[in-house]
């Protein structure tokens, strides 16, 4: 943003434009950009109810599929009497369907 901000000053000869992160007696101290950068996130999850429930939605989805995928070993070494190498195998076509979904969305 500083970069562009001094392109632009140099391009328009306008003194008075600024980045946010620049100040009138100098550049902002970086642990006030990182806090920064790190609450404007937080914010909008916590005060926009959309966001909330939009992350609250995809963290359990996120939850079944970690459910899922750990218990595939088990199910498959119990039930189908697999070896551990041939069990490896079987992730690969959540891998493939999760790679063509990526793909198609």
């Amino acid at each position: 943003m500083k970069l562009k901000a001094a392109k632009r000053r140099a391009e328009t000869g306008d003194p008075t434009i600024k980045s946010i992160y620049e100040r009138e007696n100098g550049d902002m101290p970086r642990w006030v950009i990182i806090r920064k950068t790190l609450m404007r996130p937080l914010k909008l999850l916590i005060l926009s109810p959309i966001v909330f429930l939009v992350g609250l939605v995809g963290a359990v989805g996120m939850s079944l599929v970690y459910v899922v995928i750990t218990s595939l070993p088990e199910i498959y070494e119990e039930r189908y009497h697999f070896d551990k190498g041939p069990i490896g195998l079987t992730y690969f076509g959540l891998g493939m369907s999760q790679r063509k979904t990526f793909l198609l969305t």
